[in-house]
């Protein structure tokens, strides 16, 4: 078992008219770039990656919304690596996300697999949890194609628990994602708390 922080907020390249990236109806509004997709993941049961046009991870020729824009070879080595991550997310591990903005506090779930069956963390192997998918219409936005479904620890129907973990090595929680050491074990603590596993 794997624990991962994700961020779920950033800046979309894919809302300006003006340029090759550009995904009708990609919200924010343009000129705004920054959005948190926080509420949308808790509500939907899902974590996220952004770089979508650089299309599914899992296939050779993947599509993309903006042929003309960006791609994987593309972008920035660290950017690549953190995608390569994101794929090998395993049904079972735990997923991490800002509660809010700098507070220093996340939510805490565990990856299920595709279709959204649980897992334990302690079996292995393990199914990919990783998998592509954006409908604008449905406001199931492109920001939001790489993703891994999550079952968010809850103290009541749509109130998601909200938990402090201290980091234990390195200063990941500014980093847009980040595999978290658990030394201490305080995140499997809380997910077995939480009854997540």
């Amino acid at each position: 078992m794997k624990n991962w922080f994700i961020r779920s907020n950033g800046e979309t390249l894919h809302n300006n008219p003006e340029t090759v990236d550009y995904v009708p109806g990609e919200p924010p509004e343009y000129p705004l770039k920054e959005f948190n997709y926080r509420l949308k993941c808790l509500e939907d049961g899902f974590a996220r990656y952004g770089f979508p046009n650089t299309g599914d991870l899992t296939l050779k020729q993947p599509t993309r919304l903006a042929p003309l824009g960006y791609s994987f070879q593309d972008i920035e080595t660290r950017y690549k690596t953190y995608l390569r991550k994101f794929l090998s997310i395993e049904a079972g591990d735990i997923i991490l996300i800002p509660a809010d903005q700098d507070s220093g506090e996340v939510h805490l779930g565990i990856a299920l697999t595709v279709d959204r069956k649980k897992v334990v963390p302690y079996i292995n192997p393990r199914p990919s949890a990783y998998f592509y998918y954006h409908n604008i219409e449905q406001h199931d936005w492109y920001e939001c194609a790489h993703r891994v479904n999550v079952q968010w620890a809850t103290s009541g129907p749509n109130d998601f628990s909200v938990f402090r973990i201290h980091e234990t090595e390195g200063n990941v929680w500014i980093h847009a994602f980040s595999q978290v050491k658990d030394d201490n074990g305080a995140i499997y603590q809380a997910a077995m708390k939480s009854k997540l596993f």
